[in-house]
């Protein structure tokens, strides 16, 4: 629905402000910390996960992938 989507927008822009903002901070690796946990909970963690981080800015998504 169109609700849901406006939703997930939300979480997405929520998300990257909380990435430039770890970033920011030099805590990135907290929030990778916190992803690889969150890719433990199962397969439908890790696709709503890869699905979210597919959504993200480039910039971000290069951050989040670098070691």
């Amino acid at each position: 629905s169109g609700e849901s989507a406006a939703k997930a927008d939300k979480d997405i822009a929520q998300a990257a402000t909380l990435i430039e903002a770890l970033s920011a901070k030099r805590r990135l690796d907290d929030f990778k910390s916190a992803l690889a946990e969150a890719k433990k909970r199962g397969a439908g963690w890790r696709e709503r996960i890869k699905d979210g981080l597919s959504r993200l800015p480039d910039h971000l998504r290069d951050l989040i992938s670098r070691g």
